[in-house]
């Protein structure tokens, strides 16, 4: 995740990647991080990463996928990944640290 709430995957494959898609998890249970509050959520979101180059999406066909995230407050979040290549092969990767957005 960069600091303008963009969603950044590097994803290769030997075939096509059909699709790439971001499912953002809300974290239970912290509140506090070093004396600024942080408001408990529960919510869970997908979103679709690209790589045309818009929304986000640095360069066309770099195999960076990627989607600028708006605002949702100031909350963190797991983020899980799936990929799937044109063949229907998909691949599953959870981010081991948490992430910010604002």
């Amino acid at each position: 995740m960069s600091p303008a709430n963009v969603v950044e995957v590097n994803v290769y494959d030997g075939s096509k990647i059909h699709s790439v898609l971001a499912k953002l998890s809300s974290i239970k249970g912290i509140n506090k991080i070093k004396d600024n509050y942080v408001k408990e959520i529960s919510s869970t979101f997908e979103i679709e990463l690209n790589n045309d180059g818009k929304d986000g999406d640095v360069a066309k066909g770099d195999f960076i996928f990627s989607k600028k995230i708006e605002s949702k407050g100031f909350y963190l979040y797991e983020i899980e990944v799936t990929a799937t290549d044109d063949f229907g092969n998909k691949t599953i990767f959870k981010a081991p640290n948490y992430f910010l957005v604002f």
